[in-house]
């Protein structure tokens, strides 16, 4: 096995792991934004429980615990009532809600636990349902990921499996709940020692966000490990669908990496797939890893998966992985090449005039692929790019190009939606039977100009 090979795949791993870093962003402004707003109504509630039962703005434990009469025990009830009706479809929520109930001597703190109570687990049930929209997403992203390839997609069943088993002995929702328990637990301290204390208002409702901004960083940190969980499932479900037997790990060793995983990296050990066990033979080995599963370099075949010719559907694959860099112009051309296949099947020429006597079938190599986007990846955007089997299995246009390179032709496609471009590639065979290809973004004035030097050769809107 080469060490290309091997580093093709640990590549492959970082940048899978990167999309979800990418990913963890937009999922984490929604998570501050949740919080933020939730913090804000508690505070709102302490600020008018306070007004109520107080004066200058502080309370003491005992007003705290003076029994709630008339009025104000008729709202407990009815509030009790409503909060455990609508949480009817949410066990976790109405199990908590009937704990919390005080049928007899309600206090005014217990009115207050109460109504808190049903707000957090309402915000939980929000942050819930974003975690595991979330979670499905990478894992189906992981999964189409992993080995590259074709693959079918999940199937609802595969997919609730992967987001539901366990880590460290409980899945997302029993740790979104524990996160959720941990707050109310939190709030309910806070409150009882400013009360104790006969702290002010104010200082009260900052303590309260504190407490908040703590339950949202443990949110982060669960998010971005069971994200690392759900990549290393998926992949290796894919693994085991492929007819594959191990898998080694791959470490980002850096200034960040813990202990536990520089003394994976340093063992350098091959597990079985069938003993696969997040947390004891997989990542995440501890909050906030970064480790990834990756094929076993001794079980793949070099020839047949880094030397093979690849499909167009490979290359999109592929191409989709890489893409956030190429536009942005972050890789080279020595980092693309190490990162696609040694060929790619575009297709086959149209059987016309203007390509007699070329190779039919189009392959473009790794090398040509990556001086072409090291040099214009960053002119057009990815479904643009995605236009290359269109220019080669359907042009619009084809022109002769033998001036600058013998048997060399220039094909065309329209861009969509952008009349005044269309991509051109530059056709070019090799001595191997592959192609070199140059393609980028034109205007169509050059169209205009080749039909004036009577180089157009073939007109699809002709036949």
């Amino acid at each position: 096995m080469t060490k290309k090979h091997d580093n093709y795949w640990q590549k492959r791993s970082n940048d899978i792991m990167r999309y979800v870093d990418s990913t963890d962003v937009d999922m984490f402004a929604e998570l501050q934004k949740i919080y933020a707003s939730e913090s804000a109504q508690i505070q709102r509630d302490l600020f008018a429980f306070v007004t109520k039962y107080a004066d200058d703005n502080k309370m003491s434990y005992s007003d705290a615990l003076q029994r709630l009469r008339g009025v104000d025990l008729s709202d407990y009830q009815a509030n009790a009532k409503k909060y455990r009706e609508q949480a009817k479809k949410d066990p976790e929520l109405l199990k908590r809600l009937n704990e919390q109930y005080v049928s007899s001597k309600v206090t005014r703190f217990d009115a207050l636990n109460l109504e808190m109570i049903y707000k957090i687990g309402v915000m939980q049930g929000i942050i819930e349902k974003s975690f595991e929209n979330y979670l499905k997403s990478t894992a189906k992203y992981a999964y189409r990921k992993a080995m590259g390839d074709n693959s079918g997609a999940l199937n609802e069943p595969a997919l609730k499996e992967l987001i539901n088993t366990p880590f460290n002995g409980r899945n997302y929702s029993q740790q979104v709940w524990g996160n959720t328990d941990d707050l109310a637990r939190d709030l309910r301290d806070v409150l009882k020692r400013g009360f104790i204390r006969g702290d002010d208002v104010r200082s009260m409702a900052g303590e309260l966000a504190k407490k908040y901004n703590v339950a949202r960083s443990r949110a982060q940190t669960l998010i971005r490990t069971d994200g690392t969980a759900i990549v290393n499932r998926s992949a290796i479900k894919r693994y085991e669908e492929s007819g594959l037997e191990f898998y080694r790990i791959s470490v980002q060793m850096d200034n960040r990496t813990s202990q536990i995983c520089k003394n994976i990296h340093s063992e350098d050990k091959r597990y079985r797939i069938d003993e696969f066990e997040t947390g004891v033979t997989a990542p995440p080995f501890h909050y906030n890893c970064r480790s990834a599963v990756i094929p076993d370099e001794d079980e793949l075949d070099n020839k047949s998966e880094i030397n093979k010719t690849k499909s167009f559907d490979k290359l999109c694959d592929d191409l989709g992985i890489l893409w956030s860099g190429i536009s942005n112009g972050r890789l080279t051309y020595q980092q693309l090449t190490e990162r696609f296949y040694k060929t790619y099947e575009i297709g086959d020429l149209p059987n016309v005039r203007a390509t007699s006597g070329m190779p039919k079938t189009v392959f473009v190599s790794a090398h040509s692929l990556a001086r072409t986007l090291e040099k214009h990846g960053t002119e057009f955007p990815f479904e643009q790019m995605l236009l290359i089997k269109q220019l080669i299995t359907n042009p619009d246009y084809i022109a002769d190009n033998t001036q600058h390179h013998n048997n060399s032709i220039l094909l065309y496609v329209k861009v969509p939606e952008r009349q005044k471009y269309l991509m051109e590639g530059a056709l070019i065979p090799k001595d191997d039977g592959s192609y070199i290809i140059h393609y980028h973004k034109i205007k169509k004035q050059k169209l205009n100009k080749l039909r004036r030097e009577r180089k157009i050769l073939y007109e699809k809107d002709d036949l």
